[in-house]
């Protein structure tokens, strides 16, 4: 008797435990964010438009935010002015675009739990294309060992090949200047 309610209790606990482990929302060791803050131009991109090759375009300045949900900090690799190099799209049409940089070396992030590192970027066509629908933002953490010495750039790019993508919410290249948006709603323009 003893033997059969240890059983049917086991039993009860697996069941409701499955029942409740069915029902959480699994949460990504970190999540990205991206949004279209405004179309424009910078000046730098007038200065050094001759040293990318890249022709005059529509330009969309964004907000990057990487958040890490963990209990314990994560460190990843970037580089100090070319960081937009851990970044992809799933769209070939854009690029996430920085101006030539003089002094670019490698850098360590320690992003501490529950914590946010943002960087503002800006979004072009790439090769004069038109961008169509929607698309989404990825980003690569390498976590390399970048003391004087033991960073090699072909290591860097071959480690961010070799890394998950952390995918951000859909965008649209959308001018979202002079206008607002409630959270969970959908951009509001202010009429002219």
């Amino acid at each position: 008797m003893k033997i059969k309610r240890g059983l049917t209790l086991l039993v009860t606990i697996i069941i409701v435990n499955q029942a409740f482990s069915q029902n959480k929302k699994k949460l990504d060791l970190v999540s990205v964010s991206a949004e279209i803050v405004g179309k424009g131009n910078h000046t730098s991109l007038a200065i050094n438009s001759s040293c990318d090759g890249i022709s005059d375009s529509s330009n969309y300045f964004t907000l990057l935010s990487i958040t890490n949900n963990q209990d314990t900090a994560i460190h990843f690799v970037t580089m100090l002015c070319s960081w937009e190099g851990n970044w992809t799209s799933d769209n070939d049409s854009i690029l996430l675009y920085h101006p030539c940089c003089d002094m670019n070396f490698p850098i360590e992030i320690k992003l501490e739990p529950h914590k946010s590192v943002k960087f503002y970027g800006l979004l072009r066509a790439r090769y004069n294309k038109d961008v169509i629908g929607k698309f989404r933002l990825g980003v690569t953490l390498p976590n390399l060992d970048i003391s004087a010495g033991t960073f090699y750039h072909s290591k860097f790019l071959t480690a961010l090949k070799q890394q998950q993508i952390h995918w951000s919410n859909e965008l649209k290249l959308e001018d979202h200047i002079f206008g607002f948006k409630i959270e969970g709603k959908k951009f509001k323009e202010i009429p002219k």
